[in-house]
């Protein structure tokens, strides 16, 4: 983030690096979740998920 605070990039070119980090960053905690078998905690993640996919296709 600091090319993007001064100025070195725009929102538009940084915004996929963000949301893949996001998005990749999930899907290793569920991959850890299942891998412990908690249940609870994977279907926590995967409703983390759908939640940052829906509001990432809204407001791309």
């Amino acid at each position: 983030m600091p090319l993007f605070n001064r100025r070195g990039v725009t929102r538009d070119e940084v915004t996929p690096y963000v949301l893949g980090a996001n998005v990749t960053t999930l899907l290793d905690t569920f991959v850890v979740a299942v891998a412990l078998q908690s249940w609870d905690a994977a279907g926590a993640v995967l409703a983390l998920m759908v939640v940052a996919l829906t509001l990432s296709v809204v407001f791309m």
